[in-house]
């Protein structure tokens, strides 16, 4: 298996937990997300956020970014957690316009 000369996600978050300063861009170009002449994702991985009408989660996480398009700016995948069921592995494919920080 070739080495990538980036970063995976899992040690990212290693380095992000250990208080060490870690850029959106890094976060993206580790999940996928990076691509030439988009903005870089307003969300990263691992932050909690609110996605529009889905108020039966009362947790969701951002799990990777996606990709980004003009019409809809980046999508998301995100893992969520519904009460009285427990996490569920992934709701899908969310754009950030219908995202909003926790």
């Amino acid at each position: 298996m070739a080495s990538s000369k980036f970063p995976t996600v899992e040690e990212l978050l290693a380095k992000k937990n250990k208080n060490s300063a870690l850029s959106d861009e890094e976060m993206a170009l580790a999940s996928g997300g990076a691509q030439d002449g988009a903005p870089v994702p307003r969300f990263s991985v691992g932050q909690h956020v609110i996605v529009d009408d889905c108020p039966e989660f009362d947790e969701m996480i951002i799990i990777k970014i996606l990709w980004w398009t003009e019409e809809e700016g980046w999508d998301y995948e995100i893992k969520a957690h519904m009460i009285d069921v427990g996490w569920l592995e992934s709701i899908g494919c969310v754009s950030e316009r219908y995202i909003h920080p926790a």
